[in-house]
């Protein structure tokens, strides 16, 4: 530019037309406009080592929180028997089953109701929706827990404790035919490893597991609740048609109310105790809404079989509370029992990425 020339304007635009030079000066009157053709910017090429280990790890950090959810959630589960146990000396068992549903969903759905997102979701809820949540309620409250109480007036807590260990076999084979998720031989090693360990635990523990057949119809249905809970579950949580707390609260409602009617139907009102109410109050607020939002969490991230496979564990952790609460003591053959388990459970983790694929 001349130097009796004013810049008032200098201009980038980002194609050069054919017919002017790079560097094109309008000048009018003592003013000059500056034309800048941009030059074009190669892209940086993108270092595909980095990013694909930086998806890596989110992938494996996704997945270890998972883990850990189903792990604490299994811990806190392993105290349910224990507890239970505790609390028939004060209450009926549909009785206990009902105050710890039904006052967990009215906590859980009171603070529901004071988030907006979840009140417009609701709305959306289809039908089809409704019925499975309400078969997971029915499934995993009314007939899982409500006749698992029932049993453990027949049964030990420690033979109840076992039938966890159980799940995860038929969960299994269940999701195979429903789900459609293979699991690898590993896998399957795995959870055989899993499921021997558990009963090997129990068998050489020297305990007396004489009950009733009343008490084994009670728990061989409980088991089938169960495990129709799972699938259910997980059949839900792969959608991802709702959020966990929404996924959480509502089967609690419909099967806490239907435990309502029936503990009332066939029980009556109960009597009231200050130890059996702060037992309730322990299984409500850290055994179903804690236990179950970290369940609920963790299925949306591991297979079924995944999961299931450290609720195996649980009988060994309830053994182990029971030992501290109970004054029940553990012998050499129990402990390496609980390693051998926890060897299958390892299996079924390291086996995860064939079932998966890349």
């Amino acid at each position: 530019m001349r130097t009796d020339e004013r810049l008032i304007y200098s201009w980038e635009i980002p194609h050069q037309p054919a017919d002017l030079p790079a560097g094109f000066v309008y000048r009018n009157r003592g003013m000059a406009v500056i034309i800048h053709w941009a030059s074009p910017q190669k892209e940086p090429k993108k270092d595909r080592n980095m990013s694909s280990l930086l998806a890596h790890l989110k992938l494996n950090r996704t997945f270890l929180l998972a883990l850990g959810e189903a792990f604490i959630a299994m811990l806190i589960w392993s105290s349910t028997a224990v507890g239970a146990k505790m609390a028939l000396a004060y209450y009926q068992p549909l009785t206990i089953a009902a105050l710890r549903y039904f006052i967990g969903f009215l906590l859980l759905f009171f603070y529901l109701m004071q988030r907006i997102d979840t009140r417009a979701s609701l709305k959306k809820l289809d039908r089809k929706l409704w019925l499975q949540l309400a078969t997971i309620g029915v499934c995993a409250y009314t007939i899982g827990n409500g006749l698992a109480y029932y049993s453990l007036q027949y049964l030990p807590a420690s033979l109840v404790g076992f039938s966890d260990a159980l799940i995860p076999m038929l969960v299994l084979v269940a999701s195979i035919f429903i789900l459609k998720e293979i699991p690898t031989r590993l896998q399957t090693a795995g959870m055989l490893i899993c499921i021997g360990g558990s009963v090997l635990f129990l068998l050489l523990g020297g305990m007396d597991y004489s009950a009733s057949g009343i008490g084994f119809i009670f728990l061989g249905i409980s088991i089938l609740g169960f495990v129709c809970f799972n699938i259910l579950s997980r059949f839900t949580a792969r959608s991802k048609q709702t959020d966990t707390l929404t996924m959480t609260a509502l089967p609690l409602g419909f099967g806490g109310g239907l435990l309502v009617i029936l503990a009332l139907s066939l029980e009556g009102l109960p009597a009231f105790s200050v130890q059996g109410t702060l037992i309730i109050t322990w299984l409500t607020l850290l055994n179903t809404i804690v236990g179950y939002l970290l369940f609920n969490h963790a299925l949306r991230q591991l297979m079924a079989v995944q999961v299931n496979a450290i609720m195996a564990l649980t009988p060994l952790s309830t053994a182990i509370l029971a030992t501290l609460l109970l004054g029940e003591s553990l012998n050499i053959w129990q402990y390496a029992s609980m390693l051998v388990v926890i060897f299958g459970v390892f299996m079924v983790q390291v086996g995860r990425r064939k079932a998966e694929g890349p």
